[in-house]
């Protein structure tokens, strides 16, 4: 996970978050210091107070939003938009401490420094944002990272795919012992490993990586540590592609018939197990004392505008294999596959209701799921839960399908925020590949991410 904060697109979006932490900061503390100047002076006479701590939460807020909407990635707005974007959301801000003001007793003067202090950032982000546009974007092979690939693999197209669409620059490729020379279309085959010396002190390389099982001499490797020390990184080409794209390269292991080994240690961990399960059980129960009129509201439309059950349950492959009944709100005609039998779920699904596409939308048919969690058929973080149907299909082209029920399903997942529906064999697979990366990987962090990034989702109304 670490390294796929150090794409060439991922440091433009942690340059521009920094220099918004830094303006925001600057700002409150001026705010804070201007206030404090003219009370003290006599100028400023004010009945109620500036509370400063109330203050504190609405960078936080701001950052949430802009993280929620996008704007750490200047490269997909234009200059009109990026401004009208930051303006409506320091708006949207405001509007969300004026609901927090009751619950945090932030009192009226602190709610006018709050207004003075949106108004100020979202000029500052805008004048940020379009300067940074205008480097960035115009110069952007000046911030590409040149990279150099010893020996090649079966995930070697792919991860030249990928480095090529996050701004990377492969300088080439050096060929190891006992590989042939014809390299993979649209790669430079440099030589062999013997040129490694004299192209680490001629050219400016940012990273070396090593194919798969690659037994480098003893004299190469201690080249590549004492390169480490000017700077070098050196990585291997498939933990490398999982930094990259966030899913496992599954080529080499269906072209070798073996299948990839799982970590499982943040799984068995007695304090994650534990957290992860507690969190599970608080977050189903407030999550359903709080949604409980929204719940209402739809069992209520469901029967007015779509005659039928509610609720629909399918048994659905859980946990190490085992079978449990998955609650939905029913957004389908009753007896839906009594004619097609069982299908993908689909974007443009004729057999949708009005009310159950809406629902569809904003990801309010997943809510009875609550009920899975609190039961313990499910977390909130995982693989989604799969019919046995469709896993046993899937898993006649992916021998190793069952080892993503070497967890919980989740209500939501790495999946379902990186990829779309999956509506056919293809589609599912490639969701496996970011579901084998969720378990290889998983922590608190990259469940925290997943929650952010599915916010982003079901507020801007993307993704599947």
């Amino acid at each position: 996970m670490i390294h796929r904060l150090k794409t060439p697109e991922n440091k433009r979006r942690i340059l521009i978050f920094l220099g918004d932490m830094i303006l925001m900061t600057a700002l409150l503390t001026a705010l804070v210091g201007v206030y404090g100047i003219l009370t003290r002076s006599g100028i400023l006479h004010m009945a109620r107070p500036l509370k400063v701590w109330g203050l504190i939460p609405a960078p936080l807020v701001l950052v949430l939003l802009c993280y929620i909407f996008e704007l750490y990635d200047i490269a997909v707005k234009e200059r009109l938009r990026t401004i009208l974007w930051v303006i409506s959301v320091c708006f949207l801000a405001f509007w969300m401490m004026f609901g927090l003001a009751k619950i945090l007793h932030i009192n009226q003067t602190t709610m006018v420094a709050i207004l003075i202090y949106y108004t100020v950032v979202a000029a500052g982000m805008s004048v940020w944002r379009l300067a940074a546009r205008r480097v960035f974007l115009r110069r952007r092979g000046r911030i590409k990272s040149r990279v150099l690939l010893l020996g090649h693999d079966p995930v070697t197209p792919e991860l030249m795919a990928s480095m090529r669409f996050h701004d990377f620059k492969i300088v080439g490729l050096l060929s190891l012992p006992g590989q042939n020379d014809t390299p993979p279309e649209g790669l430079t085959l440099l030589g062999s490993l013997d040129r490694l010396p004299s192209i680490l002190q001629s050219d400016t390389i940012d990273l070396v990586l090593t194919s798969i099982d690659s037994n480098l001499p003893l004299p190469t490797m201690k080249l590549l540590y004492r390169s480490r020390y000017n700077g070098l990184e050196v990585q291997d080409s498939s933990y490398y592609f999982e930094s990259l794209t966030g899913k496992v390269a599954l080529t080499h292991y269906l072209c070798r018939d073996t299948a990839p080994y799982l970590n499982l240690d943040a799984f068995v961990h007695p304090f994650f197990k534990n957290i992860k399960r507690m969190i599970d059980v608080v977050g189903a129960v407030i999550g359903l004392a709080i949604l409980s009129p929204v719940l209402m509201a739809i069992m209520i439309l469901q029967k007015i505008i779509a005659p039928g059950p509610i609720f629909f349950v399918q048994h659905r492959v859980g946990f190490q294999e085992r079978p449990f009944a998955l609650i939905k709100f029913r957004t389908m005609i009753p007896d839906a596959e009594r004619q097609t039998g069982p299908t993908w779920a689909a974007v443009r699904d004729p057999r949708v209701t009005p009310i159950g596409r809406l629902l569809r939308k904003l990801r309010l048919d997943e809510l009875p799921q609550l009920l899975n969690i609190l039961r313990g058929d499910m977390s909130f973080i995982g693989p989604r839960p799969i019919r046995r149907h469709f896993a046993e299909k899937i898993e006649e082209q992916m021998p190793f399908y069952s080892l993503r029920f070497s967890v919980k399903p989740g209500l939501t997942g790495w999946a379902q925020v990186n990829c779309g529906y999956g509506d056919t064999l293809e589609g599912q697979i490639e969701k496996f590949r970011y579901d084998l990366f969720y378990i290889k990987h998983a922590s608190m962090v990259l469940d925290l991410m997943i929650i952010l990034k599915t916010l982003q989702t079901v507020i801007r109304r993307t993704g599947h």
